[in-house]
């Protein structure tokens, strides 16, 4: 088709708690079959998020995209999974561009007309755990130390 209609497609990458934008994310869009990712073919990208945090991908044609964060801004986690994205462009000419998440990715926020947002978790240097009981191991142990000195020092006077 010569005149085939096309949809802006572009969203904004954002920090999931404080919602601030994220520079630095890379994105590409691919087509092909979705069963088989060896055979995927890069049609948009990579793209890098401004320091607005924004993502654009121009216009697209009609059909079924999957998009994939290739690099995750620096501090921040790289989601494992994809979107499949789909653009629709209706016979009264409205445009709709849908996603469904599949594997480890964040739900993508908003909507065409009022913009789309995907959130990031941030990374850790040490994994959250704990609570009541590694205070707990934590005075165990320490009290296991104190005793085996006590009584290191108390055969050692002894000359045992």
């Amino acid at each position: 088709m010569e005149n085939e209609p096309t949809v802006p497609f572009s969203f904004i990458k954002v920090d999931e708690k404080t919602g601030n934008e994220l520079a630095g994310a890379e994105f590409t869009l691919y087509q092909g079959d979705e069963n088989d990712a060896d055979k995927w073919s890069i049609v948009g990208g990579p793209v890098v998020s401004s320091e607005e945090g924004i993502v654009d991908f121009g216009r697209l044609k009609q059909g079924e995209y999957f998009l994939k964060e290739t690099k995750a801004p620096k501090g921040y986690l790289k989601p494992t999974g994809y979107w499949k994205v789909t653009i629709a462009v209706t016979d009264d000419a409205s445009k709709k561009v849908t996603f469904e998440a599949r594997g480890d990715v964040p739900a993508i926020s908003g909507n065409h007309i009022e913009g789309f947002k995907v959130s990031n978790r941030e990374t850790s240097l040490l994994p959250k755990m704990g609570g009541n009981g590694t205070k707990i191991f934590v005075f165990s142990g320490f009290m296991i130390i104190c005793c085996s000195l006590v009584l290191y020092f108390r055969f050692k006077r002894k000359g045992a």
